[in-house]
């Protein structure tokens, strides 16, 4: 499989649970990223990816940021 070009990712799976759970646990979006050194702007720029996405992890991510706010 080829490479990707650019850097990875920093929504990596554990850094995705950890802020799915601060969400559920009643933090708010900017602390939740703090505690978990994302910057608000990613962490909104991958919302709304998922949010336009029908499918992938962006989309899995927005989904489960919204269960987590249920």
């Amino acid at each position: 499989m080829p490479r990707r070009p650019g850097r990875p990712s920093k929504l990596t799976p554990e850094r995705r649970k950890a802020l799915v759970d601060a969400v559920a646990a009643g933090s708010y979006y900017e602390p939740a990223c703090r505690a978990n050194d994302i910057s608000y702007t990613n962490f909104r720029a991958w919302f709304l990816k998922g949010e336009q996405q029908e499918s992938g992890e962006y989309h899995e991510f927005y989904k489960d940021i919204l269960r987590a706010e249920a």
